[in-house]
Order: C-alpha cells, then sequence, then structure tokens
C-alpha cells in the first residue's frame, strides 16, 4: 500500500511516477482477489484517502487499468472489475519454464555485453577459476511486457562455441546444455522473495518495492567447472516455475525439511 513512509520512499525514487506505482498496487488487488471480478472499487475519494495521493494521481491510476481492460467505469454506476491480470497465463508459464520458447509473444532484448574477469557478486560463485567470462544482462519479455531481469555470466571459452548472435533468440541455458564440451552435472537453485529497487522496478516497469522473485542459478559440468551462473528477478505478479523433484529428495534433504521433526 502506497501510505505513510512507504509514500515518503516512493517520491524519494526518481524515474517512476506515483501513478504508475499506485497502478502496480491497485493491480495487484485485482490479481490477488481484494477486488473481485464484477464488484465495484473504492470511490476515488476513498482511494484518495486510503493511500494519502493526490486526486489527479488517483484518476490517472484507475485509468490506466480501465485502458488495460481490468476496470469498466460507467456514470451513476461506479468503477467495476471487469477481469483479472492474465500475466501468469499458461503461454508465460511456458516462457518461464522452458529452456527456449518459440512463442511470437516472447522476446528477448540484451541489455549490455561484456567480458569480465571474476563474477562480481559475492558468493554467486564458489570458485570461478581464472577463466574470463561472458557478462550479459538482459531482459525477458512477453506480449510486450518486460517480467525478468537477468545478470548472466558463462565462461568465454564456452560462448565462444555458440552460434553468432544466437543470445538473442535463444535461452543462455539451452545454448549451454546444448554446447558445454563437457555436459551439465548439477545445477543448484537458490529462490527468495525481495522487494523491488528502483532498478529492478523501472527496467521491468514495475512498482518500487513490489514483491519480485530473486533467482540464483548454477551449472556445473562434469569436471566440477562452472558453466552458468546467474541472477534474476522475476515480478511477482506473474512468477510461476514448475520443477519435478525424484522421490529420493525427500530422503536426502530431511533434515533441511523437518529439523528433528518439529517445526
Amino acid at each position: 500500500m502506497i501510505k505513510g513512509m512507504d509514500l515518503a520512499a516512493a517520491k524519494r525514487e526518481a524515474g517512476i511516477p506515483l501513478y504508475v506505482k499506485l497502478t502496480d498496487v491497485l493491480r495487484h488487488k485485482i490479481a490477488e482477489g481484494v477486488w473481485p471480478t464484477g464488484e465495484l472499487i473504492p470511490t476515488l475519494e476513498e482511494l484518495v484517502a486510503e493511500h494519502g495521493l493526490a486526486r489527479s494521481t488517483v484518476r490517472r491510476a484507475v485509468g490506466a487499468l480501465i485502458d488495460e481492460g481490468l476496470l469498466k467505469s460507467g456514470r451513476g454506476i461506479g468503477t467495476v472489475v471487469v477481469k483479472k491480470p492474465d500475466l501468469t497465463t499458461k503461454h508465460l508459464r511456458a516462457t518461464i519454464n522452458e529452456r527456449s520458447s518459440d512463442a511470437g509473444d516472447f522476446q528477448i532484448k540484451i541489455l549490455s555485453r561484456e567480458y569480465a574477469d571474476t563474477i562480481p557478486m559475492d558468493g554467486l560463485a564458489p570458485d570461478p577459476g581464472n577463466e574470463p567470462f561472458l557478462a550479459l544482462k538482459k531482459i525477458h519479455i512477453h506480449k510486450g511486457n518486460p517480467f525478468v531481469l537477468m545478470h548472466i555470466y558463462i565462461p568465454k571459452s564456452l560462448f565462444d562455441r555458440f552460434p553468432a548472435g544466437s543470445e538473442k533468440q535463444r535461452k543462455l541455458a539451452n545454448l549451454v546444455y546444448e554446447y558445454s564440451p563437457s555436459k551439465v552435472r548439477s545445477i543448484r537453485q537458490t529462490i527468495m522473495v525481495e522487494p523491488a529497487d528502483n532498478i529492478v522496478a523501472t527496467t521491468l516497469n514495475y512498482g518500487f518495492s513490489a514483491p519480485v522473485a530473486k533467482v540464483i542459478r548454477r551449472f556445473l559440468d562434469a569436471r566440477g567447472r562452472l558453466v552458468y551462473c546467474g541472477v534474476f528477478w522475476y515480478r511477482g505478479d506473474g512468477f510461476v516455475m514448475d520443477m519435478e523433484l525424484p522421490g529420493s529428495w525427500l530422503a536426502e534433504n530431511q533434515p533441511a525439511v523437518a529439523p528433528d521433526n518439529k517445526y
């Protein structure tokens, strides 16, 4: 909710208009069922009082959701929720979970590309070795909406094996799997939830401090060499990640699941 200290923090963040932040907050209310489909939303005056923002800012945020087709306003009847956001459609689900995607709604946009001698994030890679890495920053886009920001590091010698320009068309994980001379042996993944900072919010056209799923992913090959390392920030309003685990996982990880059989 944008009010009180949250509003003060929002005002200090440059580059993201307040109505955009409020639009995200209101969109989440619809997505989470706080404002059910077919029901009236609070009046303009009630929203102004709740969020402590100017009437023009609130009107603009509501108007943005009307333009998206989520709300419908009529004289004398108020503003009604028409439908929920469709970010978590089966197409986006496939886009997130498959190594590659042929869907026309999926796009890759490279933000920067450079070589680095080390991975500049503590704890991201325990022993990257002496080989230089290609550092790629990019976003993935679904139906015109960016849904994930990525910082990915791949050994230069491995990246040089990829077809020219393939990083603009295919997911890097798929390319690593296909072109690594030593096959991927293990994948370690860490998932956490954190608030979007200004860079993530601006890049993904998302609300400042809105929830994002931060995923850290590492691939090791059969020789124990790091062949892929990345950090991903997914918008929380469309994040779906499917993983199938073997039956042995529960027994192998029992201490982590339920220490001493107590919760």
